[in-house]
């Protein structure tokens, strides 16, 4: 799950299943399928990752990333000069449920998944 957080925290941009499925060197350096032969990039929590960072999400959490960008809006703070695009700060609830009804009709689980990656993002944002 927290690949999937850093994942909606922007952290994987750039890695893009389509783009790579054109090429075999790219799909050999970012690690595809194997191990990369150079570390995509090193965290704190996990240190070096050798491995494409779209492929450490469990399919099962995928479906809760996307039903998190449905329920959540982006929220970004001001493009700094240079910057490419303005940085994302975080999500704030949209009002859109995945489940009809109000919040009380959202199942328990849900609910602590959702402000479970909202804890998460904003750790990964830093």
């Amino acid at each position: 799950m927290i690949w999937g957080a850093w994942y909606l925290a922007g952290r994987f941009e750039g890695y893009d299943c389509s783009t790579c499925s054109k090429s075999k060197e790219l799909k050999k350096a970012r690690g595809c399928h194997e191990r990369a032969p150079n570390p995509l990039f090193s965290t704190d929590e996990f240190g070096k990752i050798w491995r494409c960072p779209i492929k450490l999400i469990p399919g099962s959490v995928s479906p809760i990333c996307q039903i998190y960008q449905k329920c959540r809006s982006p929220v970004f703070g001001h493009k700094k000069p240079g910057d490419e695009k303005p940085s994302l700060l975080g999500y704030k609830p949209n009002g859109i449920l995945p489940n009809a009804g109000g919040l009380l009709d959202q199942s328990a689980t849900l609910l602590m998944v959702l402000n479970w990656l909202d804890r998460k993002i904003i750790e990964v944002i830093g």
